[in-house]
């Protein structure tokens, strides 16, 4: 009897003795993910719907940008500036707020004209539903900003963006 082994595609459950698999995939994943026919009810297809409204949400607070997902899953979410961030590996809401906060809040604070960096800070305090000032903001770039200190940039957001998240941080390193 072979090992028991679950289907690689996350928040599957299919394991191999309740079906075919192809390599590390449940047949209906496979078949989902491959583009032949069925599949339509694989988790595959689900984390796909999932991942597109977790994308779609975050379209939507930068509007005014203009953002579009290319042909590789990153979002684009400032094309002029090319500020974007890799959907790829989202498949949950705690995902990709981690996701925003690592990579969109450098251009609430750098690099930017004021104009943008205004409109970036508005756009990624309506995703977070937060109120962060531009120095909250450059705190959060300084400590999470570019996927740095994963451990606590969880914690934060676990924590519901709560800032006192930064002064621990700080203190661990006195």
């Amino acid at each position: 009897m072979k090992d028991r082994k679950r289907c690689a595609v996350p928040g599957c459950v299919n394991h191999n003795d309740q079906g075919p698999f192809v390599g590390d995939v449940c047949s209906p994943c496979y078949s989902f993910l491959t583009g032949v026919s069925g599949g339509q009810y694989s988790q595959a297809a689900k984390n796909g719907q999932d991942r597109l409204m977790l994308i779609q949400e975050v379209m939507n607070c930068y509007a005014w940008a203009i953002p579009f997902i290319n042909r590789h899953g990153e979002l684009i979410v400032y094309p002029k500036n090319n500020i974007y961030l890799n959907c790829t590996t989202v498949f949950s809401r705690t995902a990709m707020e981690n996701k925003v906060v690592s990579w969109l809040s450098r251009p609430c604070t750098k690099d930017q004209t004021p104009k943008v960096m205004k409109q970036m800070g508005e756009s990624f305090n309506r995703y977070l539903g937060t109120e962060f000032t531009l120095e909250d903001l450059n705190q959060i770039y300084t400590y999470f900003g570019n996927d740095a200190n994963e451990e606590w940039r969880k914690k934060f957001v676990d924590r519901k963006f709560d800032m006192a998240v930064i002064k621990e941080l700080k203190e661990s390193r006195d």
